[in-house]
């Protein structure tokens, strides 16, 4: 840590109770449970997968106090996620990002202290209309709980989240969550810690009959006992992406003994990746590229028998709607495997699925870490003979039933 975050902090805090004003909340003695909560916030600022790995939170949340108020301040881009979710009362959308360039998934990130004064802000007005604010989860479910983000972690600790932590510690002192593990399952843990009792760990995608109306008109030139095979081309960064020519290559040679349709999905940014065009215009593709909402792009994967994949949120909008997964990813299997970009921080989440990666990391990128090339690099080395075998498959075993 520099020594200006840490001189910045006491006039920091100072400025985020002044601004954020408890949220109209004066908490009686003793309202120490999260049982006892009566109006909370939950502040998610991430991206489309990792609103997806929300879901069982929320409805967990909800099981647990089903009589409170609860609203979600999300990232604007992901609030079709949330539009139809029965386990929220309100969602507050907030700018975190800004609009991404041309060919790009993501926008530049707004700064940390942007992100606390919007925030603040919505809450303020949440307190004005419905009542103190008794409980902020978030904003980043890490943060609150090991201290490692100060200014994301404002929010929390002036929202009795801290205090509900440290009245469920161990007597070490410790709070009882293991960071190194699936995000899904250490939110939910993160949630056990604040008092909740968790039942469910699947996750959810809420669907209307307008987005299955959606896929079927998208869908309508896929033959009749057809299977159909997704592709996900795009990636939050470059890094991420496995050229377009190997998706090619993997629908000309996809073995299986029944005929097989493939659709091309994800947003407009796709198109502007080379070898396009290529992908697109293959006899039997189909391309729906920059042409759905978000509950259309679940309804279409939820057809689908597969979904091919860079690593993406679309792997867990699929995952959300049950279908199995083959994601192309650009970690190494020798890498550090609790860095963000791990599978086993967010590999598919209760769906098969297999994640095809480098053996390890090719220099210049650092041995044992994993790539950060600011272009395809590493990924590079993962060959169409290996997606080519995770795929077929997992098709097998579905004819099979096995999944």
């Amino acid at each position: 840590m520099s020594w200006f975050s840490y001189l910045a902090r006491p006039p920091a805090l100072l400025l985020a109770r002044l601004i954020i004003g408890r949220f109209g909340r004066i908490m009686p003695a003793g309202r120490r449970t999260l049982q006892d909560m009566r109006h909370i916030a939950v502040v998610h600022w991430d991206n489309l997968g990792d609103a997806i790995h929300l879901s069982p939170v929320l409805r967990e949340l909800r099981r647990n106090v089903p009589q409170a108020r609860i609203v979600l301040v999300s990232n604007k881009r992901n609030t079709g996620v949330f539009f139809d979710c029965p386990y929220v009362d309100a969602v507050l959308p907030q700018e975190v990002q800004e609009v991404p360039g041309p060919g790009r998934t993501h926008g530049e990130s707004k700064s940390s202290w942007r992100h606390v004064w919007d925030a603040a802000r919505l809450l303020r007005n949440e307190a004005k209309a419905h009542g103190r604010v008794d409980l902020v989860i978030g904003p980043n479910w890490l943060h609150p709980v090991f201290g490692r983000s100060y200014f994301d972690s404002l929010l929390f600790r002036s929202g009795l989240g801290g205090r509900l932590l440290r009245d469920d510690r161990s007597g070490s002192g410790a709070c009882q969550v293991d960071p190194l593990q699936h995000h899904v399952p250490r939110n939910l843990a993160i949630l056990r810690a604040l008092g909740a009792s968790i039942e469910d760990d699947s996750l959810e995608m809420w669907l209307e009959s307008k987005d299955q109306a959606e896929a079927d008109e998208l869908l309508r030139a896929v033959p009749s006992g057809t299977r159909l095979v997704a592709l996900a081309a795009s990636a939050g960064q470059l890094r991420r992406e496995w050229p377009m020519a190997r998706f090619a290559e993997v629908v000309d040679h996809l073995p299986s003994n029944e005929a097989l349709a493939f659709v091309l999905v994800g947003g407009e940014e796709v198109r502007a990746r080379g070898g396009f065009s290529s992908l697109s215009r293959i006899d039997g593709v189909i391309d729906v590229t920059g042409m759905t909402s978000l509950g259309g792009l679940g309804a279409v994967l939820g057809r689908a028998d597969l979904l091919i994949s860079n690593d993406s949120g679309l792997a867990h909008v699929a995952a959300a709607v049950g279908t199995p997964v083959v994601v192309v990813s650009a970690h190494p299997r020798d890498g550090d495997p609790w860095l963000i970009t791990s599978p086993n921080r967010y590999r598919p989440w209760g769906v098969p699925s297999v994640v095809v990666q480098p053996a390890s990391t090719i220099l210049p990128c650092v041995p044992g870490y994993t790539c950060i090339s600011d272009r395809p690099h590493c990924i590079l080395s993962v060959s169409v003979a290996q997606v080519l075998k995770a795929a077929a498959g997992l098709l097998t075993n579905q004819q099979r039933g096995d999944v």
